[in-house]
């Protein structure tokens, strides 16, 4: 989980989820995704689905040039997102 910081009021959550669970080392019919939920828990945006599972402490995010960029690894890539 990672604070949206392009806003200093109402700001958003950038959040990874799971659909589907870990039951076995074999279930590989997780789906992943970067998700953007407002200050008033409404879902703003969805990835499509990731390559690998998000790594724990994985996700990141900064303002550069008043802009928001996210930064998340998982077990098999590593996203930039401007």
């Amino acid at each position: 989980m990672a604070v949206d910081l392009s806003t200093t009021s109402e700001q958003s959550l950038i959040i990874t989820t799971q659909q589907g669970t870990d039951s076995s080392v074999w279930d590989d019919d997780n789906k992943y995704q970067i998700r953007k939920i407002s200050h008033t828990g409404l879902l703003v945006w969805s990835s499509a689905a990731l390559v690998g599972k998000p790594t724990p402490h994985g996700l990141k995010t900064r303002l550069k040039n008043d802009k928001l960029e996210i930064q998340l690894s998982t077990n098999d890539v590593m996203y930039w997102i401007k």
